[in-house]
Order: structure tokens, then C-alpha cells, then sequence
């Protein structure tokens, strides 16, 4: 356990730290219950010493995440407030604040009345049956959508004089290439190469994105995910979550950028302290 002189970053009084994320931060998730795991809002809000208002949903979108934290820091302007944001990855989409939906022809909606989903449905069902939707220009619309969710909560923030601390379990371009229905079937070789191909264009195209900023990866580089989601070591077994040792992580990460401050980005590799956050 790092040394964190925890009171000298804060001090349990009027002081109020806002959270949000997808089910990796979500201590409603049923599997986290079902192995007595404590998220690490909650880890972090015990290690600082403050009120935790914790808005993360399971299957939220990064549109969701800002939104939600928006609503929770115009409600409490009369708290001394510090935000932390666990982003998710780019392939979800935000209906009107009430769905979390991965874009995926298996996954289904959640936390939706029988209306709405039934329109959301039928606007998946239409994705689904046009190709042309999974263009090489969808990868850099869906980024483009999700870097300026990130973009929109910072600015907001800012303008309250919010500190405000983010990561992100998965790197924006993480997935996006790879959604297209037609990898629910054997994908061919030449499909693959041009998958590949796409990923590479996206990843470097990304930093030239309007709303992209190396501010917003002080924990990992842009092109990569958090460290846990590929260690067994810190995943629920079958399942992947992170358990309890992945949480303690995902709040070390947390409270390693609270304590460096600024963690500079020299344009070809991260600092030391981001190897030490990563690797």
C-alpha cells in the first residue's frame, strides 16, 4: 500500500467526492455482491476521508458518466467537491439518461421501460442490417462522440473550479473496429487485414481529433486499456470484472493522480509515474 498522507489531500467536512463509471464502478452490480467485493468509490472515498455520492450504472456510456456527473455537482454547488470518472469504452449509447446499451447484436438493453425499448430496438435492429453504418467514418464519429464527452465534463468542471481526476478502463479507440455484426460469423482473412488496417488509421488519427487532449490520459496512454483488465489475477473468475484486488488498483490509480498532480506527456512516451500506474 502506497503512503498517501491521505489528510494532507483532504479532510471529512463539507467536502463531497462525486463518482461515476459503468458497472466497474457500480456497487449495485449483482456480482460484486455475490463475491462481497467493495468498488473502489468506495475504497477511495474510506482512503480520503469524504462523503461519497457515487452515480456510476452498470452499462452507461461515456455520455451517461459526464451527464451524470453535470447533475450531481449542479445539485451540490454547496459542497467543496472533487470528481473522479472511471470512462468506459466508446461502443455505448446513452438514451435521454435511462439506457446503457453495448453495441453488440447480443447484448440487450437495461434499466429501460417496455417503450423504449422497443424504439431501441428498432434502431439497433437497423444498424445491425447495414453495413455501410460500420464504416471506417463510424470509428471516427463514435470517438469523436466519446472524446467529446470527456471534453464537455472537463470544461464544465473547470468552469466550476472542480478538481477533477479521470481514467479510462478502456482506451476510446478499444473495440470500435471490431463491433460490425459480421463478426458474430467467421471472419475471413481479408476482413481481417482490413479490420486491422482500420484500427491502425483510427489510433492515428485519434490525437488530431478536435476534442482529444493528452490531459485526459495522465494514467495510461490513449491507446491502451487500464492494466487489470488483462491481468486473471485481478478479474472475478469467468466474469470480466475486476474483484477485489482490481478494484484496490483501479483507486490506487486514483489516488496516484491525486498525489503527483500533474503528470507531463512528452508526445512520444508517458512519464515514469504513468509506467509505474500501467505497467
Amino acid at each position: 500500500m502506497l503512503n498517501h498522507g491521505k489528510k494532507d489531500i483532504m479532510s471529512k467536512s463539507s467536502r463531497l467526492l462525486i463518482t461515476s463509471g459503468c458497472s466497474f464502478s457500480d456497487p449495485k452490480y449483482t456480482i460484486y455482491k455475490d463475491h462481497n467485493i467493495e468498488v473502489w468509490p468506495e475504497l477511495l472515498a474510506k482512503e480520503l476521508n469524504v462523503e461519497l455520492l457515487n452515480v456510476a450504472q452498470k452499462g452507461a456510456s461515456n455520455d451517461y458518466i459526464s451527464n451524470s456527473v453535470m447533475d450531481a455537482v449542479v445539485d451540490n454547488l454547496d459542497r467543496e467537491i472533487i470528481v473522479c470518472v472511471l470512462w468506459t469504452g466508446s461502443n455505448r449509447l446513452n438514451f435521454f439518461d435511462v439506457d446503457g446499451h453495448v453495441l453488440t447484436s447480443n447484448s440487450e438493453s437495461i434499466n429501460i421501460n417496455e417503450s423504449l425499448r422497443l424504439r431501441h430496438k428498432a434502431l439497433r435492429d437497423y444498424m445491425l442490417t447495414n453495413d455501410e453504418f460500420w464504416d471506417e467514418n463510424f470509428d471516427l464519429r463514435a470517438v469523436n462522440f466519446n472524446l467529446r464527452c470527456v471534453w464537455r465534463l472537463d470544461n464544465f468542471l473547470k468552469q466550476h473550479n472542480i478538481k477533477f481526476y479521470h481514467t479510462h478502463v478502456y482506451s476510446p479507440c478499444a473495440g470500435i473496429v471490431w463491433i460490425a455484426p459480421y463478426y458474430d460469423d467467421d471472419i475471413t482473412e481479408n476482413q481481417l487485414l482490413e479490420q486491422m488496417e482500420r484500427e491502425r488509421i483510427l489510433i492515428e488519427n485519434t490525437p488530431k481529433n478536435r476534442y482529444f487532449s493528452y490531459d485526459y490520459f495522465k494514467s495510461q496512454p490513449y491507446t491502451k486499456n487500464m492494466k487489470w483488465t488483462e491481468d486473471v489475477s485481478m478479474k472475478i473468475p469467468n466474469n470480466g470484472h475486476p474483484n477485489q484486488k482490481g478494484h484496490e488498483s483501479i483507486k490506487e490509480s486514483f489516488m496516484l493522480l491525486m498525489e503527483s498532480n500533474q503528470l507531463p506527456y512528452d508526445g512520444a512516451h508517458m512519464s515514469s509515474m504513468e509506467n509505474f500506474v500501467y505497467d
